[in-house]
């Protein structure tokens, strides 16, 4: 959860639902916001705890800080849907009397994002666009990015329904580098793992073989995941040595974090983590189309190909709205239908 998520701390739920207060955002912020947060919240939620240090001590040996703050917020996360949408590149709203000048930043720090300027105040908000360090072009906990590099599992596979038509196949386009590509989109490049954060060119593993800690930490890794004897505790105990050693000598209060809580995590064994606290006010405030597409993303294709051919009509009285939801090749669709 980042950029949002603690309107209750300013406002109870009563007081925006009935219109008393103003929210402002800027364009697409409500789609940006729950399709970020809610498409992939348990692998970003978990990512997030290593990034910010959450399950590490708070001390000189283990999470010192998380550069932008101490660490991120435990409690409750809400949103309030917005009541006055920016969506020009700059434009002046009176809001309780006081002139707010708005512009818009889209795609900056975050997707949808804005600046704000109170000229009777002097007060200038730029949000995380200023700040006294460099950006994220691609956030460690995993989110949206522009250009698509190559990870994902190599598990994927076409659906056996559609699976021997030529059209399918992978003559060009092919499903393995297809599926690495939405990954990346949706989650960034890397796995999670801190010993594959920074996989050395082959010139340099030429000349450290065996010697250097990203090296060590990197084969080690090889080891602690497919190794079944005894000696796996060794070489867990070795990656833990070489990412602590990285860890401490990162200037990066995140990527130190990461290094240390797979150091903990190698040498104690794995901790709980906290399913991340979403207010329902989520759920309320989300549209119908993208808790179905939701369920699109997260649907077992090898369940849903036994269901092909599956259809049904779910109409929706409050809102008006009605979908037709079909499987068809072990896909889950959902169509709008006029009503």
């Amino acid at each position: 959860m980042d950029h949002f998520g603690g309107v209750l701390g300013l406002v109870d739920e009563a007081g925006w639902s009935k219109g008393n207060i103003q929210v402002v955002a800027p364009l697409n912020f409500a789609d940006e916001a729950l399709s970020e947060n809610y498409m992939v919240i348990g692998k970003m939620g978990r990512r997030a705890w290593w990034q910010f240090g959450n399950l590490l001590p708070a001390n000189e040996n283990a999470s010192i800080h998380a550069v932008l703050s101490f660490t991120q917020s435990n409690f409750l996360f809400a949103y309030a849907e917005d009541t006055l949408e920016i969506t020009k590149d700059i434009v002046t709203h009176t809001i309780a009397g006081i002139n707010f000048e708005f512009m818009l930043t889209l795609s900056a720090e975050a997707p949808a994002e804005m600046h704000t300027w109170v000229e009777n105040w002097g007060l200038l908000n730029t949000d995380e666009n200023a700040v006294m360090s460099a950006h994220n072009f691609l956030t460690l906990r995993g989110a949206k990015a522009r250009d698509p590099v190559k990870w994902t599992t190599e598990t994927i596979e076409m659906p056996k329904s559609i699976d021997s038509y030529f059209n399918t196949r992978g003559h060009y386009g092919h499903l393995k580098h297809n599926s690495k590509e939405v990954y990346q989109f949706y989650v960034g490049w890397w796995d999670g793992n801190p010993a594959g954060f920074q996989h050395l060119p082959p010139v340099e593993r030429v000349w450290l073989t065996w010697v250097g800690l990203r090296l060590l930490s990197s084969e080690a890794n090889g080891i602690t995941t497919t190794v079944t004897t005894d000696g796996v505790l060794k070489a867990r105990y070795l990656e833990a040595d070489c990412l602590e050693q990285i860890g401490y000598a990162e200037e990066s209060g995140i990527r130190r974090n990461f290094m240390l809580t797979g150091t903990q995590e190698l040498r104690h064994g794995k901790k709980a983590y906290p399913e991340p606290d979403l207010d329902e006010s989520f759920l309320f405030e989300m549209p119908l189309w993208m808790m179905l597409q939701s369920l699109e993303i997260k649907i077992d294709p090898t369940m849903a190909e036994k269901s092909n051919g599956l259809s049904l009509n779910l109409e929706v009285k409050d809102t008006n709205e009605m979908f037709n939801i079909i499987i068809s090749q072990a896909v889950l669709i959902s169509l709008p239908v006029d009503v």
